[in-house]
């Protein structure tokens, strides 16, 4: 899976701050921009004097810049996008001050994480590509992820009937000819012009079989979804929001926290004892960890590895798949929202629930520690 990125601001005095992606399942090739290039270098209407500099300009450099662009570039863009891309474009926008941001980066922050979500219901390995800036690095884009990766975890507890992978990541930072950033590009400023009711016909040329806008009544937000092209989905949805029975008391209760926890060690010793597989790899030394540890006394800081290494598992290895019993979907679903809520530690009821989870630990591994061994 590849995503390309791009942010921009717009608007008097760069009101609104965005961010966009496209999200790909093949890296976008050459070929793309080559033939929109081939066709505007044959169309007639170059030689307009309204278009003449720009589309000569676009040829010399071999690249694609919406905003520096003619009309004739634009609907030569249009129709390769049309012939040879197939992915999902989100775009997400904020007044930034009237949004209460502090400044650009903090609002650029928020839309990335929302822009890329939909990539991780997708695919276990995700390349992320960044344009080229002087204050970007490798290390500023692994702890942007890590936040990313933090807020989701946590957020399994709210959601945990929604599908999300831990992804093996990598990152590449390319210049502005980078074809799947031209693409990202183009799309982000057609989609920031509609924000701002420019005229702009670019966004509905672009063939797509599903599209949204999302515009609250004030303007403060905004952005845009398009699904284009189709493509199969490579992984079955196995759960859905109806396996989830939020309502069922007994869940939450003693006997069934003792089961999480016995089970959820299950699923760990499990693994290690199947050895580095694909989808692990990445964060094999929690799993080695924990099985090593498995009887060794508990406390908040062990639940909350316990907690990461099992919700990281629980796509990544197919926990419900298509022969899981309902009641089974129901258990497991109720076991990640568990261990999803160890993991608020700045919040008073988590932090109790954590420190509740390692004292019902400690009285397996006292009573009972032959249910930790298990796989």
């Amino acid at each position: 899976m590849y995503v390309y990125l791009d942010e921009t601001t717009f608007g008097d005095n760069d009101e609104y701050s965005g961010y966009a992606c496209i999200i790909c399942k093949q890296k976008i090739g050459r070929e793309f921009v080559d033939s929109a290039l081939k066709a505007l270098s044959e169309d007639p209407d170059i030689e307009k004097e309204i278009f003449k500099n720009q589309d000569i300009r676009t040829l010399e450099r071999k690249y694609f810049h919406a905003a520096d662009d003619s009309q004739n570039a634009h609907s030569h863009l249009c129709d390769a996008i049309n012939n040879h891309v197939t992915g999902k474009f989100n775009s997400h926008f904020f007044k930034t001050k009237a949004s209460g941001f502090k400044n650009s980066e903090e609002a650029y922050e928020l839309a990335s994480k929302l822009s890329i979500l939909g990539v991780l219901s997708e695919s276990n390995e995700v390349v992320f590509v960044f344009e080229e800036r002087n204050d970007l690095s490798k290390e500023y884009i692994s702890n942007w992820w890590e936040s990313l990766w933090d807020d989701l975890l946590k957020s399994q507890h709210k959601y945990p009937y929604i599908r999300t992978y831990y992804p093996v990541l990598k990152f590449e930072i390319c210049t502005k000819n980078e074809p799947g950033l031209q693409v990202v590009d183009f799309i982000l400023w057609a989609s920031s012009r509609q924000v701002l009711k420019k005229n702009c016909p670019w966004l509905s040329r672009i063939n797509s079989w599903f599209r949204t806008e999302i515009k609250p009544g004030d303007g403060s937000w905004g952005g845009h979804t398009l699904s284009i092209g189709k493509e199969p989905k490579e992984n079955e949805l196995n759960y859905e929001i109806t396996d989830y029975k939020h309502d069922d008391e007994k869940l939450n209760s003693l006997e069934y926290l003792t089961h999480y926890l016995v089970n959820s060690q299950k699923v760990i010793n499990a693994v290690a004892n199947q050895g580095k597989q694909d989808g692990v790899c990445h964060f094999w030394e929690e799993i080695e960890y924990l099985e090593a540890n498995k009887i060794t006394e508990s406390n908040t800081e062990h639940i909350e590895k316990m907690a990461k290494c099992f919700l990281k598992l629980f796509d990544n290895i197919s926990l419900i798949n298509a022969d899981t019993s309902m009641e089974d979907k129901s258990f497991w679903l109720s076991c990640r929202k568990c261990f999803s809520f160890a993991l608020h530690a700045h919040n008073v009821m988590g932090r109790m629930h954590s420190i509740r989870l390692s004292d019902i630990r400690n009285e397996i591994i006292k009573n009972s520690p032959e249910a930790l061994m298990q796989c």
